[in-house]
This record gives structure tokens, C-alpha cells and sequence, in this order.
């Protein structure tokens, strides 16, 4: 290599006291935060959600009314639609596990769920606790 070369290189690579006053620059400014690149702070999850208007009484009335009439249906003969009533068995033992992994998502207390359900405490933990995790 000769002595033009090695000058050349050295001029554009940055000498030590280069490097550590761009890195004593860098560590300096570290705890500075550009507020346009930063997302703003979490706020705290309210414990409950605030109450939609929905009719979900007249639509479990309905829901109830329906699958009574399945049930007159089957029970008037048609003995292979016994099977449909098992999977809305099914169906309906899955959707009150989703509901009540939901309440307590939301705080709800074992107690709290078990006062609307009108069973104690402990029952409704049996029933849903097993698959809360």
C-alpha cells in the first residue's frame, strides 16, 4: 500500500477523538425522546364497559321460544332431529363458557356472576373456573 493510499483511507474513515464525541453526543441526547415518534402512555382499562343498549332480554325470549319449538317438533316424531338439539346443547354450554370468560375479562367476580346465574360462588367456579387461564 503506498503512503497517497494509506492517506486517502485514513482521511475518510473519522479518527478516535471523531468517534467519541459523536458516541459522548449520542449517550447525551439518550434520554431526550422525540414526542412525534413516541406513542402515548396506556391509561388505565376501565373495570367495566360502559352499558350498550341492546335488547338481549327479548332476544333470548326469542332464542328460547325457538328452540322450545324445536323441541315440540322432535318430540312430535321427528326423532332425527334429536341430534340438532344435542348440538345446540353443545353450542349453548360453549357460548355460556365464552360469556362467562368474558365477564370475568371485564372484573367480574365469581360472585358477581354467580348472583345472576342465582347458584353460589363455588358453583359457578366449578363449572367455568376449570378453563379460566
Amino acid at each position: 500500500m503506498t503512503e497517497n493510499t494509506a492517506a486517502a483511507q485514513s482521511a475518510d474513515y473519522p479518527n478516535d477523538a471523531e468517534v467519541e464525541a459523536f458516541y459522548s453526543d449520542a449517550t447525551a441526547d439518550a434520554g431526550t425522546v422525540n414526542a412525534a415518534f413516541t406513542a402515548p402512555a396506556p391509561t388505565a382499562k376501565p373495570r367495566r364497559r360502559t352499558k350498550r343498549v341492546v335488547e338481549t332480554k327479548e332476544y333470548a325470549g326469542m332464542c328460547r321460544r325457538t328452540i322450545a319449538a324445536l323441541g315440540r317438533r322432535v318430540g312430535e316424531g321427528d326423532v332425527e332431529a334429536i341430534v340438532e338439539l344435542v348440538r345446540l346443547s353443545e353450542t349453548l354450554d360453549e357460548a355460556m363458557h365464552s360469556a362467562v370468560r368474558g365477564l370475568r375479562a371485564e372484573g367480574y367476580s365469581w360472585g358477581e356472576i354467580a348472583s345472576r346465574m342465582d347458584v353460589t360462588r363455588q358453583a359457578v367456579y366449578q363449572r367455568f373456573g376449570k378453563t379460566e387461564k
